[in-house]
């Protein structure tokens, strides 16, 4: 008898010491069975397989052990969306939903590209408005309705702002280059308002390794124009964050060497805040272990600063 999937997906990260150290933790595995019933409906309505996707879900999580700080949310997400993927032998359950989404961001962005043009301080409004876009998150919610992407796009230029905005807008106006951690599609959309207000001749944005939940991928970039103004690459790695010992080494050595990195949404945050890189994370707080961990409210905005270690 072959073994369960999820028993094979298992050691996809093996090495405990190059794992991340942010935790699972328990209010995250209410999380991971709504995304992964999520998933496999978005697949196909048949009973019978989401049961069986939930089976094999619930295994996995099982297998998890939740006293060790080595399985981060994003490295177990990725196990679990794996799962679903070899399940129902679909690479990508949410192509269709990502399209939609590009489209109702697009449909929005000449406002937004409009009112970004005519702010006093390009970069910080433009900050604003990807931050926003950040709500577009099927990890975090099911449904990401239109209404919902308008109204958030509406109230981005009086929403409570953690951080230093302009400082950090000044700081990535000053940065000869910029490595730019995308996140997810619609929201890749306003991403891209933001690298037109940095100057996108010195940005280059990556966009996962392959298909994961709703992330951004090269398919995304391209759709929304994104690659026609700046350098679009993969970083190697379908997890729905970056945990750099899944990453190519291509954007391991980019990640290494930039002068400065936005590290973008709410995935990215959680696998790389224990990183040390000179940029910054931009993202809406949309869980209580990020409100946590960040230590920000719910729902608030955060800019969020990053910095080197230093020789004393």
């Amino acid at each position: 008898m072959p073994l369960p999937v999820w028993m094979r997906l298992i050691n996809i990260v093996a090495d405990k010491s190059t794992r991340p150290k942010m935790k699972t933790y328990l209010d995250c595995i209410p999380c991971f069975m709504r995304q992964a019933l999520d998933a496999a409906r978005n697949y196909t309505t048949d009973e019978a397989f989401h049961a069986q996707v939930m089976s094999e879900v619930t295994g996995l999580i099982n297998s998890i052990d939740l006293n060790k700080f080595y399985d981060s949310p994003v490295l177990t997400g990725s196990k679990i969306h794996k799962c679903v993927k070899e399940l129902a032998g679909n690479n990508d359950p949410y192509s269709d939903i990502k399209k939609q989404q590009n489209d109702s961001a697009i449909s929005v962005s000449e406002h937004v590209r409009r009112v970004i043009s005519e702010s006093s301080n390009r970069i910080s409004t433009a900050i604003r408005f990807a931050i926003a876009g950040n709500h577009i998150d099927l990890g975090a919610f099911s449904k990401v309705s239109e209404n919902e992407i308008l109204d958030e796009i509406l109230k981005a230029e009086k929403v409570e702002i953690s951080g230093e905005l302009l400082k950090t807008a000044d700081e990535i106006s000053k940065a000869s280059d910029v490595l730019y951690l995308l996140d997810n599609a619609g929201e890749i959309v306003f991403d891209r308002l933001l690298i037109e207000a940095i100057g996108p001749e010195k940005v280059t944005a990556v966009v996962r390794g392959g298909p994961i939940i709703n992330d951004a991928t090269m398919k995304d970039a391209q759709y929304c124009g994104l690659t026609d103004i700046c350098s679009v690459i993969e970083n190697g790695s379908e997890a729905p964050g970056t945990v750099l010992d899944m990453c190519s080494p291509h954007f391991r050595d980019l990640f290494e060497k930039s002068t400065y990195i936005i590290a973008k949404g709410q995935g990215n945050f959680e696998s790389l805040n224990d990183e040390h890189f000179n940029g910054v994370f931009l993202f809406k707080v949309k869980c209580d272990i990020a409100a946590q961990i960040s230590g920000l409210k719910k729902g608030q905005y955060a800019v969020l600063p990053q910095r080197k270690e230093t020789d004393s």
